[in-house]
């Protein structure tokens, strides 16, 4: 990831282990904004990649690097979000290998 999206998945993953450990601690009230924020930025992050998504299919076609890319974040983003199934079929649609493998 380059530029914004770093910096959203460094905050994020800052917030999610900072939440863990207040979590540990038995600080449910403290780690509950941390982890409702996290959750807020991988929303963000989806949206983001939903937009590239759409842009790179329509310019690119669908088999287009680009377009497979935007495509693998996206599902990346569903099935961290907890949405599995839905990233099991955004990977299929477009013949992506699953995870954070870049396609060439």
């Amino acid at each position: 990831m380059f530029g914004p999206a770093k910096s959203y998945s460094s905050a994020r993953a800052s917030l999610h282990n900072l939440a863990s450990l207040l979590r540990d601690e038995s600080d449910l009230a403290g780690a509950r904004p941390l982890c409702e924020r996290a959750l807020a930025i991988r929303e963000e992050v989806l949206a983001a990649a939903e937009c590239a998504l759409v842009t790179h299919q329509a310019t690119g076609g669908p088999h287009h690097p680009w377009t497979k890319d935007a495509a693998r974040i996206t599902a990346d983003a569903l099935a961290a979000l907890g949405r599995a199934d839905e990233a099991v079929q955004r990977y299929a649609r477009l013949s992506i290998k699953t995870g954070t493998q870049r396609q060439e």
